[in-house]
């Protein structure tokens, strides 16, 4: 994005100037009293300048007679693991700070009565222990829909087979099952009504399978109730034997017969996808299986809402889409979901990178929910390093965990929930004091107050104030990157291949940016579901049909916007042809000899984040790998092994660039090189060093979790005082860049307000 020159900046702040003594004449006639006091969408004046700045900041004076705007307390939860190995002192201590902090959201796992004769006095009991502490508590009731081992002994074809471990779970195709769970939760509902918390209950987790994370296992279920549940999937699919026969190349398969297919030995270098006519049974099956299980959540999700009516939030522990990505995970279903009677997911951080400089980012497209309406619920479990021992009947702290590197990482998984108004629970996973440190809640209060007073969430004084006063935000607040995750596309994947993988890796890389990043759903993006956006990130676009693909490039063509296509973008077309490449990004591609490596090496001089020449991507034999083969393209890179063009940019005669990476995976350096040549807004410029860190922002917020230690040049491309809301010390005012001195882990979290 070019600069603003001196005579338009000039004019913005005269007329910002002009504009604030219009505010100030009309205060004193009593006519702006309310607009004045709603906090925070202007800036905080009362900040000191970080040491390293050396800058003055001048004091304003609040008006004392503001009145305060009613708001919704922060959507902020204390999850407790509540179970066998819990210590209910350990779980006491924890509440009475929350309580203290302004906590009183309660995840709590309550059993479900399985049969008549069970009741749940022992789960009534514990949430009266904690009504005692908190009398304002207000619970969220997680349900495990895995019934015990004994419901088994009397339906043994709703058993999941093949699964690791003792732990027997259900089909999710089982009718006796889900009628079972209808039932049990029926029995749980009419006990909580004859309770004296009913009243404190305000909503239900749906949990299942795998660590209740509704996981269905990696390995085949050949239970009697998933083949008959297969077989009507396909019925519903085909027409007779026939066309099932003439999809699968299959002439002994029949309807009536048919079995869920066994996964094949690769012979050789695995391939990246499966062959769609060879292995057509294995593509239905994995899309019948993350179907049959979003079916039956959204049908339990359908029967609680017809039981609890609308005053009870309804949510399932689903959509982690880029770390659940093997095709026969279940947790491909999510475009399900959104069209269901769920209120919202709930996920933990990242899974595979959450550790201290990590980016404990999003398990799955957090934007999709939004755009649906739903809300998005962030575990944070971060290890904290307290905990129950047992010998000395006290909490203590594991020797080597730093206080301060702990509190970083909440910090940054505080940000990922704040920047986009998501909700977030703390927890204590096992019910052994995690949570049970004094020092840790007083830093936790400060958190609260800090989403309380500066994050737009339904109900909040923010949210108040953009929707009454919208000539006060930013001019543009639309993101510079959407991200765009294809579910569909990963049922075509051979597992084996690697590129499930990649999609947590991706999404990684992406987060280091620097820029505003959103990730939703490829039918939401098709349907206009998400907004306008500059950058189309396409993560697994690998299946484009005609008619989707004449949508985007006219998308694209209206929005003068650009389309970033990674690896294989609209391979599987009928059959697999580089072809189909070319004709959905524009380019023309070819594929490469077999036994190439990724791998590439930047192809330009005066690259602000990658020299010519430097190396970037790691090298792997994927199958099959593709280069680019046009003379009008711009080569942006070259396979370090073939040097053919890796990665290329063309514009298009509708207006719409097209930039290809045929990497599998992608590098944040290549990244930001492509989005400084598209004149796109990164909130870095290089320096001494160039660092890659974990950036989220939106509307007014930006937070940065930092890789390394050393000095980062902050680049907002307009001038703002800036407020970091970690420590009021910290602030810059009237600026357009400002130098970030951070430490490896450190998280900030800076509030813009542009002048």
């Amino acid at each position: 994005m070019s600069q603003e020159n001196p005579l338009a900046r000039r004019s913005l702040l005269l007329h910002a100037l002009g504009a604030l003594l219009i505010v100030v004449a009309m205060a004193v006639a009593g006519g702006l009293v309310g607009r004045l006091s709603a906090p925070t969408i202007l800036p905080k004046a009362s900040v000191a300048p970080e040491t390293a700045a050396n800058e003055e900041v001048e004091t304003a004076v609040e008006p004392e007679s503001a009145p305060v705007i009613p708001a919704l307390d922060p959507p902020i939860y204390l999850q407790l693991g509540i179970g066998s190995g819990s210590v209910w002192e350990a779980l006491e201590k924890e509440i009475t700070l929350a309580s203290a902090a302004g906590v009183y959201r309660y995840m709590v796992p309550v059993a479900l009565p399985w049969s008549d004769d069970e009741t749940i006095t022992e789960s009534l009991t514990q949430l009266e222990r904690i009504h005692a502490l908190n009398p304002d508590a207000e619970f969220t009731l997680e349900l495990d829909f895995n019934p015990p081992a004994t419901w088994f002994e009397q339906h043994p074809d709703a058993r999941m087979a093949g699964v690791v471990g003792d732990t027997p779970m259900p089909t999710p195709a089982s009718v006796a099952w889900l009628d079972a769970a209808r039932a049990a939760f029926d029995r749980l509902h009419t006990q909580l009504q004859g309770a004296s918390l009913n009243n404190a209950v305000s909503g239900f987790v749906l949990e299942g399978l795998q660590q209740g994370r509704w996981q269905c296992g990696e390995l085949r279920d050949d239970s009697q109730d998933n083949i008959l549940g297969f077989r009507g999937w396909l019925a519903r699919l085909y027409e007779d034997d026939g066309a099932l026969k003439k999809a699968w190349s299959n002439d002994d398969v029949t309807l009536e017969a048919v079995v869920p297919p066994e996964p094949r030995a690769t012979e050789g270098a695995p391939a990246s996808f499966l062959r769609l006519k060879e292995d057509a049974d294995l593509i239905d099956y994995a899309t019948y299986r993350a179907t049959v299980l979003a079916e039956s959540i959204a049908a339990l999700a359908s029967h609680v809402r017809g039981r609890v009516g609308e005053s009870n939030s309804i949510w399932a522990t689903y959509g982690y889409t880029f770390e659940m990505a093997s095709s026969t995970s279940g947790h491909l279903g999510m475009g399900v979901l959104l069209d269901s009677d769920l209120n919202g997911f709930v996920a933990p951080v990242s899974l595979a990178n959450r550790g201290i400089g990590g980016s404990g980012g999003y398990m799955g497209p957090v934007h999709s929910a939004i755009a649906h309406g739903k809300r998005w619920l962030i575990i944070d479990d971060t290890r904290t390093g307290y905990a129950w021992n047992d010998e000395t009947s006290k909490i203590e702290q594991i020797r080597g965990l730093r206080p301060e590197d702990v509190q970083n990482v909440q910090r940054r998984n505080f940000a990922l929930a704040a920047v986009h108004g998501l909700d977030l629970a703390w927890s204590d996973p096992d019910g052994r004091g995690a949570l049970s440190d004094e020092g840790q809640w007083d830093f936790f209060q400060g958190l609260v107050e800090i989403y309380r007073d500066h994050v737009a969430y339904p109900g909040s004084r923010t949210e108040h104030a953009r929707q009454t006063y919208p000539e006060d935000m930013p001019e543009n607040d639309e993101p510079t990157i959407m991200v765009v995750v294809d579910e569909a596309a990963q049922f075509l994947c051979d597992d084996s291949g690697g590129l499930g993988a990649l999609l947590a890796t991706n999404r990684d890389e992406i987060l280091k940016t620097g820029v505003r990043v959103e990730f939703c759903l490829l039918d939401d993006m098709v349907e206009f579901r998400v907004p306008p956006t500059p950058v189309y990130l396409f993560l697994n676009a690998y299946q484009m049909p005609a008619e989707k693909r004449k949508l985007l490039h006219e998308r694209f063509a209206e929005e003068k916007a650009t389309a970033i296509w990674v690896y294989a973008p609209g391979y599987q077309d009928v059959t697999l042809m580089p072809d189909n490449i070319s004709d959905t990004i524009g380019m023309k591609v070819k594929t490469l000899d077999e036994g190439s490596a990724t791998g590439s090496t930047f192809a330009l001089s005066g690259g602000h984040w990658l020299d010519e020449g430097q190396v970037f991507g790691t090298p792997r034999g994927f199958n099959p790998l593709f280069y680019v083969d046009d003379e009008e393209a711009d080569v942006l890179a070259r396979y370090k092994q073939s040097e053919k063009p890796s990665v290329a940019m063309r514009t298009m005669e509708e207006g719409w660039t097209s930039v290809y990476i045929a990497e599998p995976e992608l590098a944040a350096p290549m990244l930001r090189e492509i989005l400084r040549i598209l004149e796109q807004q990164v909130y870095f410029r290089p320096g001494k060093q160039r660092f890659f860190d974990v950036t989220v922002a939106h509307q007014n917020l930006l937070a940065i979790h930092a890789s390394q230690d050393g000095e980062r040049i902050v680049n907002l491309g307009r001038f703002h005082n800036i407020q970091d809301l970690f420590d009021p010390a910290i602030g810059w005012p009237q600026k357009e860049s400002f130098v970030l001195n951070l430490k490896a882990g450190e998280t900030r979290l800076l509030e813009l307000s542009p002048l």
